[in-house]
């Protein structure tokens, strides 16, 4: 009679076959497959991060559009004039006062943590988010760890001279100088800046660029302005990194004033009670 062999395990002859769980990994397997994913994440990481500033750069300047679109719908209300700046918290009329904060409610004072809903241009962008950069870190007042920095109320500077001008005075190009090696580039007018941590937020907090205010460079070295047209442009007024760094002021700017000729971007008029306030400084237009 025949007899049916019976089946034989294909592991019975294989030692340790069943003390060994299948697809298991060894130590030394799964530390190169750490090691990969190790090398694959600082391959990626450059990338991710350069991907994420174009993004916040976006951000960023759509900010700024939305301000410069605001300012000019401003100015459509007010006889064609740009809103107040620093030095206008306390003027009689509260059309005049400050772009991006005074007292609470927009009262006469200069309260900064009021910004921005205290600002006369709060009923033209009234969102909070637009006031801020996306890429900037919050809790700088007071402080200056870095040009990356935000007070938490707002990054953005209106250029002072223009402060109460015609918007039709401001001139669509002003000359931007470099410095150390004073080499000159025409460019779209700024009115709204991106300003360093070290001068918008330590000391005087304001809304107002001039003086020795700085074009900030936390985005890849550079940083973004809005122009009188509404465009916003990609800045980098420093041409090399330097310890210390060179130098990116509001007085590296030239532009034309119709009553004042060839003035600096620095200026902004007279803070002198006796004189008034320089509401309209630039083109005589208080």
């Amino acid at each position: 009679m025949f007899t049916r062999p019976s089946r034989i395990s294909r592991n019975s002859h294989q030692p340790g076959a069943a003390n060994r769980r299948p697809g298991a990994f060894t130590l030394v397997e799964l530390l190169v497959v750490i090691g990969i994913i190790a090398l694959l994440v600082s391959m990626l990481m450059p990338a991710l991060g350069k991907v994420r500033d174009q993004a916040n750069g976006a951000k960023c300047s759509n900010n700024l559009r939305q301000l410069m679109t605001a300012t000019v719908m401003f100015a459509a209300d007010h006889k064609q004039r740009l809103p107040g700046n620093e030095e206008d918290y306390f003027q009689a009329d509260p059309e005049k006062r400050c772009w991006v904060f005074n007292g609470p409610g927009g009262t006469p004072g200069a309260v900064w943590t009021t910004a921005p809903q205290s600002g006369t241009l709060w009923r033209y962008v009234n969102s909070e988010g637009a006031y801020l950069c996306p890429s900037r870190v919050p809790g700088g007042e007071g402080i200056t760890p870095g040009p990356g920095y935000s007070n938490g109320k707002f990054d953005y500077s209106a250029v002072r001279a223009f402060q109460g001008a015609r918007i039709t005075s401001i001139k669509a190009e002003s000359t931007y100088t470099y410095k150390p090696d004073n080499t000159t580039v025409t460019l779209p007018t700024p009115v709204y800046v991106e300003e360093t941590s070290y001068y918008i937020n330590r000391n005087n907090i304001d809304g107002g660029w001039s003086n020795l205010d700085e074009h900030s460079d936390h985005h890849s070295g550079g940083s973004y302005y809005a122009s009188v047209d509404g465009s916003v442009h990609y800045f980098n007024g420093r041409k090399k990194k330097t310890k210390p760094p060179q130098l990116a002021q509001a007085w590296q700017w030239t532009t034309l004033s119709p009553t004042r000729g060839k003035i600096s971007l620095g200026q902004y008029g007279t803070t002198n009670a006796a004189a008034g306030y320089p509401y309209g400084w630039f083109d005589g237009s208080k």
